[in-house]
């Protein structure tokens, strides 16, 4: 196949490309003490936006486009030479993905990057044994901490528009303290109303993270301008564990509410502008055992339950503060 692109009555309304499901690991060698390790795992997709890359789909011309190799080969090599704490932290690493795209391509006029991180703990032994092992993790949960960025050229400078840090697939179940009733009833209806029951969700929460203000670049060269990203995704996390676990709850709406609440009245998390969060509601029905003569059915007595994954129902709220929702 070769040759232009046959032309039509139609237009090229958008359109991006890039590269998904880059596996990146970095080790960094503490100075003083190369066995001492810090280590980060990401997977990362990094697209690339921009008129100039139209021909590249209209007219099959490839002469604008930055191969998607070259995108993974560029991850790797920023994940090497980029100071440790701008890869060892997320969102310093997205960013610097960014900036290092826009400034190196001038025909690429946005870049977006969505990352995971995969989570690795040191492992703690006896004192006996040395206490936290110098260059030994362990995966103590599969819950994730998301970055996404995404920047754009604007004249000279290149502007962040988005930046989120987040949570995904952090699992929590509370088997007390949870209450749904006094709900909208008619025809449709055949849900009972309970005032205890199973809590269970895996949370999936965003937040959106202001920077200084300047360019991206010239913010890049003053790291301590920027927000503590990782005390902010400590707090963020501790603030939902700790409502979960106290609020008496009378529905994941209020739950969440009160989850965005706490997190955006925390100093530590002043530059967080908003927190959007999508709860699905895990379901564990109370096994039926009338059969052998035993009560399972209602709130008092239900100790066996069947865990159900579908149907479930699912929640979304974002939370913002009152200047920034009247912009």
């Amino acid at each position: 196949m070769s040759g232009k692109a046959s032309s039509s009555n139609v237009r090229l309304a958008s359109a991006s490309y890039g590269k998904d499901l880059v596996r990146i690991f970095r080790i960094v060698r503490d100075s003083k003490d190369p066995s001492s390790h810090r280590v980060a795992e990401y997977t990362v997709r990094c697209l690339l936006h921009g008129e100039s890359l139209t021909p590249s789909y209209t007219e099959a011309d490839n002469s604008p486009v930055v191969a998607t190799d070259t995108v993974k080969n560029t991850l790797n090599y920023l994940a090497k030479v980029l100071p440790a704490e701008d890869v060892l932290c997320p969102e310093r690493y997205a960013l610097n993905v960014v900036n290092h795209f826009l400034t190196t391509y001038s025909h690429i006029e946005k870049t977006e990057v969505d990352l995971i991180q995969h989570k690795w703990t040191r492992i703690v032994l006896d004192q006996k044994d040395g206490g936290a092992h110098k260059h030994s993790f362990v995966r103590d949960g599969e819950e994730k901490r998301t970055v996404r960025a995404l920047g754009e050229r604007s004249g000279s400078e290149i502007n962040v528009t988005t930046l989120e840090g987040g949570i995904k697939g952090l699992l929590v179940l509370k088997s007390s303290g949870s209450a749904f009733y006094g709900f909208h009833r008619d025809s449709f209806t055949t849900l009972k109303e309970v005032h205890d029951r199973i809590f269970s969700t895996e949370v999936e929460c965003s937040y959106s993270i202001g920077l200084p203000s300047g360019g991206l670049t010239a913010v890049l060269k003053n790291p301590s301008s920027l927000p503590q990203f990782c005390d902010i995704h400590s707090s963020v996390k501790s603030h939902v564990l700790r409502v979960f676990a106290l609020d008496d709850s009378a529905s994941v709406q209020a739950t969440m509410y009160r989850m965005g609440e706490a997190i955006l009245g925390d100093a530590t998390n002043k530059t967080v502008k908003d927190v959007s969060f999508a709860l699905p509601n895990k379901h564990y029905i109370p096994i039926d055992l009338g059969f052998k003569g035993l009560s399972n059915l209602d709130e008092k007595n239900a100790e066996v339950f069947l865990p159900t994954a579908h149907p479930s129902g699912y929640i979304k709220a974002k939370i913002a503060r009152l200047s920034a929702a009247k912009l």
